[in-house]
């Protein structure tokens, strides 16, 4: 092996360490330039995030909207509904306040129907006395009249 001087190997040692140190500018900027991607990529990124974000947060107060408006509108349908229940309630007490009168009125009527039934089966039950008396009476004035026919016949057979 030759052996170089010492000014040529500096030489050399130097120029391989301007290599060597190229090569680390190299990697140093290609370091730069997927830093910078990444800058880059982590900002788009971030943008893109924020735009979901916005949208989300969009969505969620038109949700918020839509659901205070739904919420509003139960509101008024069960006020109306309670209302109409109101109005239900009054009518009804009032209907349960005349079939009261009417209830206490039937009753009245009902105790006179029943003095007039009681008055209609004595008359009913006089009446058929008096018809089994008459059919007796009946009975007796035809006795009396077919003696008084045999009578008056055994007197003219007699004559």
């Amino acid at each position: 092996m030759k052996q170089m001087s010492e000014p040529k190997f500096l030489e050399k040692l130097m120029s391989r360490f301007d290599e060597i140190d190229s090569r680390f500018d190299d990697i140093d900027s290609r370091f730069d330039k997927v830093d910078s991607r990444f800058d880059e990529l982590e900002k788009n990124t971030d943008d893109r995030f924020d735009k979901v974000d916005s949208r989300f947060d969009e969505l969620e107060k038109n949700t918020d909207d839509r659901f205070d408006k739904v919420d509003s509108r139960f509101d008024e349908l069960e006020k109306n509904t309670d209302d109409r229940f109101d109005k239900v309630d009054k009518v009804l007490e009032e209907q349960s306040i005349e079939l009261y009168n009417v209830k206490n009125i039937l009753k009245k009527h009902s105790s006179q129907f029943d003095e007039i039934n009681y008055t209609t089966k004595m008359i009913h039950n006089q009446t058929v006395r008096l018809s089994l008396e008459q059919a007796n009476l009946n009975m007796k004035i035809d006795k009396i009249t077919k003696s008084d026919d045999q009578k008056e016949s055994k007197n003219i057979n007699s004559i």
